[in-house]
């Protein structure tokens, strides 16, 4: 299967409250499984408009990019969205 970039897809996993968002990470491996998907990106926002990662920020990103990996699909990205800007973890060297 040729691994062209282009977009099959995306889903909103959840909903937060003021402080925090839980992510499943089965369900987001599952989900990247039933689109056949080779690569996935990531994404939430920050609504106190702070683009720092926070400790659970890092902790998600390293769960789901070895969950992800464990069966050949890549973690490209995980992107941090406030009104103003946005924070790249592939950017910046994080992933």
């Amino acid at each position: 299967m040729k691994r062209t970039g282009q977009v099959i897809g995306y889903r909103l996993l959840n909903t937060g409250n003021i402080s925090h968002c839980e992510i499943d990470t089965r369900l987001l491996v599952s989900l990247a499984l039933h689109c056949m998907a080779s690569s996935v990106i990531i994404a939430h926002n920050h609504p106190s408009g702070n683009l720092t990662p926070s400790d659970a920020d890092m902790a998600l990103t390293k769960n789901v990019s070895h969950a992800l990996a464990l069966i050949d699909i890549t973690l490209l990205d995980h992107l941090i969205i406030t009104v103003d800007d946005w924070f790249s973890m592939a950017n910046e060297k994080l992933l």
